[in-house]
């Protein structure tokens, strides 16, 4: 399996493209949920979408610096993360019929699959806000 570079503000990290896809996933679910992604917002879930659906192969670029261009775009990001990172914790497995859930149907299947995610969104918020 492929991995990408995600960067912000030139600070990094590497991580395989399935599990990122996943964690992708999860972010639009909490988008969709919202129903109130617009403007920029739609943009960014859209772009995430089409990255934890095609299945790239070494070019997942989560275009953050692209996106979180002032403080209160990247709080509102960093925001949604924790509120998906929260709940694949509670719950361990993104709920059924979820994107989430079927872009990472596999993952689920292994013990580690959800300690695996966490760490990707542990190390996303850390890019977004953990760095500052």
């Amino acid at each position: 399996m492929a991995t990408s570079f995600t960067e912000y503000r030139g600070l990094g990290m590497h991580c395989r493209d399935g599990t990122m896809a996943v964690w992708l996933a999860a972010l639009v679910d909490e988008l969709d949920a919202r129903a109130s992604a617009h403007g920029w917002l739609q943009a960014l879930r859209d772009e995430w979408y089409a990255l934890a659906t095609v299945g790239f192969d070494g070019h997942v670029s989560t275009s953050l610096d692209t996106h979180l261009t002032t403080d209160e775009r990247r709080a509102t990001v960093v925001a949604l993360c924790r509120t998906a990172r929260e709940r694949i914790a509670s719950f361990g497995v993104p709920a059924r019929g979820s994107l989430a859930h079927r872009i990472g149907e596999r993952l689920w299947t292994h013990d580690s699959g959800t300690a695996r995610l966490l760490r990707v969104a542990d190390g996303f918020l850390w890019l977004l806000d953990g760095n500052r």
